[in-house]
């Protein structure tokens, strides 16, 4: 995977520009596996860079003018939920047959139809991503989104040879221009207590939308840490990344979305 290669000096916009570039590429690589429907594993990497960039979208919106991320934001926000549901069928039918090693004869015997069932509902739930997929508002789209980074790109010289001559913009005070060195350190600050504040209401007895809401608060958190990490003090991306794997273990696999 590619690396957005941040640096502390670096204006905001610009590293908004590097990391939304870095997962519009994983998210395009993933879906070509995803639509040909030969491996599993497209339509849950195509969910997570999808995930990634919903996050980037949070971290960076700064950045930029009010809603100015907005379209991007529904585009791919649509496109998770139209994977969502084929996913969520991949990953019961794959859990599924190791039940019925647990469970007692009568049982087991029940689930072959299950699966069945499943498998079924698996076929539609990918037919409608699919149509989702190729939809022409879908590809229009994506289309402005690429015109939209490339524009971005081209404004802070990314990909340019060195003696191209880009002009960098001038930096002006509150604008996406401020070093990301300044930013990174506040905005991981901010993730961070939003876990602790998720956290302070879990209890001995807490509901699954509580624990639920936690794993969303320290998935951004991860994400964070993850798109800042070149710019953000080791020791604290090491905290972030411990932590989250700690609490992984503690709130089941959620996190590994």
């Amino acid at each position: 995977a590619r690396r957005s290669e941040l640096s502390p000096q670096m204006p905001f916009r610009e590293a908004a520009a590097r990391v939304l570039r870095v997962g519009f590429e994983a998210l395009r690589a993933a879906e070509s596996i995803a639509r040909l429907g030969e491996d599993d594993e497209g339509v849950h990497r195509m969910r997570v860079a999808t995930r990634r960039l919903r996050a980037a979208f949070r971290i960076f919106a700064p950045a930029f003018g009010p809603k100015r991320l907005d379209t991007a934001k529904r585009l791919f926000g649509q496109t998770g939920r139209a994977l969502g549901p084929v996913r969520d069928l991949d990953v019961m039918l794959v859990r599924l047959p190791a039940l019925s090693l647990d469970l007692p004869e009568q049982l087991a015997a029940e689930l072959p139809p299950l699966l069945d069932l499943l498998v079924a509902l698996r076929e539609e739930q990918r037919r409608r991503m699919l149509v989702r997929l190729t939809s022409r508002s879908r590809l229009r789209a994506m289309e402005r989104f690429e015109s939209f980074l490339s524009r971005l790109e081209q404004r802070y010289g990314i990909g340019a040879s060195p003696d191209a001559g880009a002009r960098r913009p001038r930096r002006r005070r509150g604008s996406g221009d401020q070093p990301t060195g300044e930013v990174a350190l506040e905005l991981l600050h901010a993730a961070a207590r939003r876990v602790f504040k998720k956290g302070d209401r879990v209890g001995k007895h807490s509901a699954a939308e509580t624990l639920h809401e936690l794993r969303i608060a320290v998935k951004r958190l991860r994400y964070t840490a993850d798109a800042l990490e070149d710019v953000a003090p080791r020791d604290l991306v090491l905290w972030i990344k411990q932590t989250a794997a700690l609490l992984q273990g503690l709130l089941g696999s959620g996190l590994k979305d």
